[in-house]
């Protein structure tokens, strides 16, 4: 979805998809009923534009979308999150589902993580699965379709940094002038 000569280097585009498709293929098979595709989009414009899919990208993914270290903020993106989600019937237990291993007799919030939910209490190797977990969650269902979305609407948002790279390297042509 990137042309050739494209490096993933650092935080760029490039460096985020290839960590998206890797978060996308450690998560498997999707459980997403009716993903919309535009909320889909949405939520990797945000990913990207605010460096979520950067290392760690597990627990970058989780601050991002559902957990803010300041009580008192939402996550970055985590309108974006909810509405890709709000497709699953009965989403925030859909969503608790990925916390229950890890917090016993959890009380839910009305999103499904779990209030006393807090980062720098577990692991990066904890945080990976429950990114996996989310991932899953986001993913339409079935074999390969949650794949091809993310290529899909990764691919649009790639076009057009590249377009808007291009207009800050070479300019507008504007017609008539001189």
């Amino acid at each position: 979805f990137m042309p050739g000569g494209t490096v993933p280097e650092g935080d760029n585009t490039a460096a985020q998809g290839a960590a998206l498709l890797g978060l996308v293929l450690h998560a498997g098979e999707g459980e997403n009923k009716a993903e919309s595709e535009q909320d889909m989009k949405d939520l990797l414009q945000c990913m990207v534009e605010n460096k979520c899919l950067v290392e760690p990208v597990p627990t970058n993914f989780l601050e991002c979308n559902v957990v803010s270290n300041d009580p008192h903020v939402s996550p970055v993106c985590f309108d974006q999150f909810s509405a890709v989600i709000a497709n699953l019937e009965d989403s925030e237990r859909h969503v608790g589902e990925c916390f229950i291993d890890m917090i016993d007799h959890a009380e839910p919030s009305s999103t499904g993580v779990p209030a006393s939910f807090k980062l720098d209490a577990y692991t990066e190797a904890e945080h990976r699965d429950i990114a996996s977990c989310l991932t899953r969650k986001l993913l339409i269902e079935g074999p390969d379709l949650g794949l091809n979305s993310i290529i899909k609407g990764f691919s649009e948002l790639w076009d057009i940094v590249m377009f808007i790279q291009e207009i800050i390297e070479k300019g507008i042509d504007i017609p008539g002038d001189a």
